[in-house]
């Protein structure tokens, strides 16, 4: 038989040449390669393409030469090919079950030409344990029945958990820093603020009475500079205090939300003085 083959594929040009105005030459070349591609399919056991090969090569269009081997190796090829029948079975509605062959959906309860050699079969669904088989197709094994019996899978119920007697646990308990004691570190900062200028101003303007005046300056002039000494040492007394209360509220600030605390200005013969109040 191979010698005959090697015989028709030496004498298609012959073919050609002789009837070329049965087939024009882009028919001609895909008879030719469909002719030679069959041959090595069919070897390689791929009888599924070399059917498909053969199909083109047996039709009409190509010369006799080619067609008429090409027709009878398709009967050969399937006489060879080997097939399947699936079956599914299952309790219940299977209808949502699908079937698959070497990755591919079939319709089971159908005869399915295969390759010969090694291949998959599986069943799948919703709710559906899957099964998966690895068969072995021979060839002219026709007709071979593949039973996959479905299971349902089984629903885990979740129970809720009975609530437990023992005490739950508690957060840490929070301090939060109070409101006033960020008011009160502004008024520190401030203090301290108008504590350096003042001094500062009047220092400056203290040195220039000594400069120009002094021992025989303006009393006027020498009450300003007096005065600024003084406010600067009320600004310092009253952002000491303020920047001392804050301190003294953040690190004694219960685990609870603070009370309210109360804060007011005194003015004494000492100067100024701020006075505070918390209740619990």
């Amino acid at each position: 038989m191979h010698r005959h083959r090697l015989f028709l594929a030496s004498a298609l040009l012959g073919a050609f040449a002789t009837r070329g105005g049965i087939a024009a030459p882009d028919e001609k070349k895909s008879c030719m390669e469909s002719f030679e591609a069959s041959q090595q399919l069919r070897k390689s056991n791929k009888l599924l393409a070399a059917r498909d090969q053969l199909a083109v090569c047996s039709r009409d269009v190509c010369p006799g030469v080619i067609k008429t081997p090409c027709k009878r190796w398709v009967g050969e090829i399937d006489a060879e090919l080997p097939s399947f029948l699936i079956t599914v079975s299952a309790e219940g509605d299977t209808s949502g079950i699908r079937v698959l062959l070497d990755g591919k959906e079939i319709k089971p309860g159908v005869e399915v030409p295969v390759d010969p050699g090694s291949h998959q079969v599986r069943a799948e669904g919703t709710g559906w344990n899957p099964v998966e088989l690895q068969m072995e197709a021979n060839p002219r094994d026709k007709n071979r029945k593949v039973g996959l019996s479905m299971t349902r899978e089984k629903v885990t119920r979740v129970v809720p958990a009975a609530p437990s007697s023992a005490p739950a646990s508690t957060a840490s308990p929070s301090r939060p820093i109070p409101p006033l004691a960020y008011a009160l570190g502004g008024v520190g900062i401030l203090g301290l603020g108008a504590f350096a200028y003042l001094g500062l101003s009047g220092r400056s303007e203290e040195d220039s009475l000594k400069n120009s005046c002094a021992p025989f300056c303006e009393p006027g002039r020498v009450d300003r500079v007096d005065r600024r000494y003084l406010f600067a040492d009320i600004s310092l007394g009253a952002g000491v205090l303020a920047l001392g209360a804050a301190t003294w509220l953040i690190l004694s600030r219960p685990e609870a939300s603070p009370s309210a605390a109360r804060l007011g200005v005194g003015v004494g013969p000492q100067g100024a003085s701020l006075q505070f109040s918390r209740g619990f």
